[in-house]
């Protein structure tokens, strides 16, 4: 499996906070979608010249981790240093911790993302 958690990002507040390649506008479900549709990786490459073969292969790992709970999600390139402690969860093995992750992150962080800007 590909290590994609310098490829896989996430940033609040960008493309709906989705696991996008390495912050671009093509996101880790655009990848599966083309791929499920018939795309091959070849296909994707000369569509998106931006891409690489490690950028889908990374989407793939992303993806199969997600599916079979071995989740490690992908950093948070925006607002990291606002996930108070209290958010950070262990995971069933205590080797793995993961931040709580998409709208519940999200609705957590707003308020104080939001007082920051009143300052």
């Amino acid at each position: 499996m590909i290590d994609y958690k310098d490829i896989i990002t996430i940033e609040p507040g960008k493309w709906g906070g989705k696991p996008t390649i390495r912050g671009m506008k093509i996101t880790v479900g655009d990848i599966l979608s083309w791929l499920a549709s018939g795309m091959t990786i070849d296909d994707i490459l000369y569509e998106f010249h931006e891409l690489t073969k490690t950028d889908v292969y990374a989407a793939l790992s992303y993806a199969a981790d997600r599916e079979n709970g071995n989740f490690a999600p992908a950093p948070v390139t925006e607002y990291s240093a606002l996930i108070p402690e209290e958010y950070i969860l262990k995971a069933k093995d205590e080797d793995l911790q993961r931040a709580v992750t998409g709208e519940e992150l999200l609705e957590r962080l707003l308020p104080r993302v939001e007082k920051l800007f009143d300052k």
